[in-house]
C-alpha cells in the first residue's frame, strides 16, 4: 500500500506571511493588543486560539470577524506559491494528498486562487475541527476522508505544532525548514530544507509500493 501526503499549508505550500503580519498588525492596532504577544505563539495556530490567548476577556465572535475581514483584504498581493508546490502537487492525483491547515475555511480557497495552486479533494482547516493543532484531530480527520490508515500517511509540516499533532496522530512527519530552524523541528522523522528537496522523497512514498528511503 503507498502512502498518502496531508500537507500543512501556510510554510508549506504557500508563503503567507506577508498576509497574516498585515492582517494581525492591524487587529493588534483595533483591539490594543501588544503585537508581540500575538506572535510568540501564532505560527500553526488557528486565528481563534490565538486571540483566545491574546485577548482572553473579549468578545472572540467580534474580533475574530474583525480579523477575518483584515486578512481578506491582506490576501490579495501578499500570497504566493513556495518553490516546487506547484510542480509536486501536479503530479498527485486527488486521493493522494489533502491539505490539513490552521487556517480558516472562508480564506483557504482564496489563497489558493492566488497562489495559482490546484484545490484539494480533501481540505481540513482550522474550523473543522473542535480542538487545533497541536491536537491531532485534523490530521485523524484527513486520513479518514482519505480512507488511509494513520500508519500510512506522512504529514508535511514547518511548524513545531503541526509536527506534535502529527506524531500524536502515529503518522510519518517529513518538515521543511522554511519558517523555523532546524533545532525547532527535531521531533520530526525527516527534515528538508523546502519542499523542493523533499518532492523526490514525498513522490516515492505515493507511487511505490515499498516504503521510501530513509534520508
Amino acid at each position: 500500500m503507498t502512502y498518502a501526503l496531508l500537507f500543512d499549508f501556510d510554510g508549506v505550500l504557500v508563503d503567507s506571511v506577508p498576509a497574516y503580519r498585515a492582517a494581525w498588525s492591524e487587529w493588534a492596532r483595533t483591539y490594543r493588543v501588544n503585537e508581540a504577544l500575538i506572535w510568540a505563539d501564532a505560527h500553526g495556530r488557528r486565528p481563534d486560539d490565538i486571540i483566545r490567548r491574546v485577548a482572553p476577556r473579549g468578545d472572540l465572535s467580534e474580533a475574530l470577524l474583525t480579523f477575518d475581514l483584515l486578512f481578506s483584504a491582506a490576501i490579495v498581493r501578499r500570497v504566493t506559491p513556495l518553490p516546487g508546490a506547484l510542480a509536486l502537487l501536479r503530479q498527485l492525483r486527488a486521493g493522494e494528498w489533502a491539505i490539513v491547515t490552521s487556517g480558516r475555511r472562508r480564506h483557504v480557497p482564496t489563497m489558493l486562487q492566488h497562489a495559482r495552486l490546484p484545490s484539494p479533494a480533501v481540505l481540513i482547516c482550522g474550523d473543522d475541527v473542535v480542538a487545533g493543532k497541536p491536537d491531532p484531530e485534523c490530521f485523524l480527520q484527513a486520513a479518514e476522508r482519505l480512507k488511509a490508515p494513520a500508519s500510512r500517511c506522512i504529514v508535511i509540516e514547518d511548524a513545531p505544532g503541526g509536527i506534535t499533532a502529527a506524531r500524536a496522530a502515529a503518522m510519518t512527519t517529513v518538515a521543511v525548514a522554511t519558517t523555523h530552524r532546524l533545532d525547532e523541528l527535531s521531533g520530526a522523522d525527516i527534515i528538508f530544507a523546502s519542499l523542493n528537496e523533499a518532492s523526490g522523497y514525498l513522490l516515492t512514498a505515493v507511487r511505490d509500493r515499498a516504503d521510501p528511503p530513509e534520508s
